[in-house]
């Protein structure tokens, strides 16, 4: 009878577990997916891997500082680079608060050429200027930004509200 009980139990034991290592590809891929989404003035905007050409790198400089460069290119080849000089991990990077900060966000058109970038002293509200990186475990990285970007041809401005992103870090000596 013991014998039987004991069976059962090991029996149990190893179903439950058989039961709990089920797949769980679609929960790691969720968490590890990598993209970069916004909404340019109203409209969405997004890249997926599957679907553009992403990258995102640390670059270690000569001088021993390391800088951040994420891009973004859609089927269409439209692109968003984001870069921040002097990066240091999770915390919050102003763009175009003085002549002397090189950090960049950019948006660039294929069909007409055009492109849209913080511009020191030609934002209506630099306060929108920012990029929030919310987690940089070594691996990934996740956060999100705003800006109003102005093209110097025309003057013209455009709105990028509610980015967000996540990508595979890489990293490269410069």
């Amino acid at each position: 009878m013991k014998k039987s009980t004991n069976l059962k139990m090991v029996l149990l034991v190893f179903l439950t577990t058989l039961i709990g290592c089920s797949n769980n590809d679609d929960l790691d891929n969720n968490l590890n997916e990598e993209f970069l989404t916004a909404r340019i003035d109203g409209a969405e905007w997004n890249v997926k891997k599957e679907e553009g050409i992403i990258s995102c790198k640390k670059i270690m400089t000569s001088r021993g500082v390391v800088n951040l460069l994420i891009k973004a290119i859609d089927a269409n080849g439209n692109e968003i680079e984001l870069y921040v000089d002097n990066y240091i991990g999770n915390r919050t990077y102003v763009f175009g608060d003085n002549i002397l900060n090189t950090n960049r966000m950019n948006f660039k058109q294929k069909d007409n050429g055009h492109s849209w970038g913080v511009i020191t002293n030609l934002s209506r509200d630099i306060s929108l200027n920012k990029l929030e990186v919310l987690n940089d475990d070594g691996l990934y990285l996740k956060g999100s930004f705003n800006f109003e970007g102005v093209n110097m041809l025309d003057m013209s401005s455009k709105s990028f509200q509610d980015g967000h992103f996540s990508f595979r870090l890489k990293s490269e000596n410069q």
